[in-house]
């Protein structure tokens, strides 16, 4: 699936406008896969699909891409490794099934510490 940069240094730019502000910030527009529900996230996982298709390599984009951009260290998902990202959304899924992956994607984040 080809990402589109310019759509992704887009939401990029919105993710990082409110990384500098210590007050909780609203979720930055989301587009494309960043709208799927954890619902759907779930029920696409089910399918015997090869793996890091569609959803699992928006996901790991997105996440590449805060890594690039983000202030701070380079290496913030350094301790996982493709497969232990995808465990954590699957079980964040599971218990907050109407989340946005968006949303979760940003609670991973801040799991580990890093501004959003």
């Amino acid at each position: 699936m080809k990402t589109r940069p310019t759509v992704l240094l887009a939401a990029l730019a919105l993710l990082l406008a409110g990384a500098a502000d210590a007050r909780p910030v609203p979720l930055a527009l989301s587009l494309g896969l960043g709208k799927m529900s954890c619902r759907d996230w779930a029920s696409y996982r089910r399918k015997p699909l090869p793996p890091n298709s569609g959803p699992e390599e928006w996901v790991l984009g997105y996440l590449s891409a805060y890594n690039a951009f983000a202030p701070g260290p380079k290496d913030s998902f350094h301790d996982n490794d493709a497969s232990n990202v995808l465990g954590w959304i699957d079980t964040r899924c599971a218990q907050n099934p109407a989340n946005s992956i968006s949303q979760t994607l940003n609670d991973f984040i801040t799991s580990l510490g890093r501004p959003h």
